[in-house]
């Protein structure tokens, strides 16, 4: 059995990628910010990776919303917008 509940093609995921889609472009200073609004559900399909290719599927690129850090390389946050606009 896999240890990740959550499969890209899951309805479950389609959808929390679709009501994500829904909010436009959108920028979380915080993954805590990112939870308030779409809850630790969505915050779970994120860190399995599959919330990222959904929402790629679906045209939305998600990125850093800014580095922190001493080296500036710790990435913070979370930045929603559409894939034409992250290249």
């Amino acid at each position: 059995m896999s240890e990740h509940p959550y499969h890209k093609d899951q309805p479950a995921v389609t959808a929390m990628a679709w009501r994500i889609s829904e909010g436009g472009t959108q920028e979380f200073a915080t993954l805590e910010a990112f939870v308030a609004v779409y809850g630790q559900r969505a915050a779970d399909m994120l860190a399995q990776g599959v919330l990222r290719s959904a929402l790629w599927e679906i045209g939305v690129a998600i990125a850093p919303a800014s580095f922190g850090g001493e080296g500036r390389d710790q990435p913070l946050g979370l930045k929603l917008r559409p894939v034409q606009d992250a290249a």
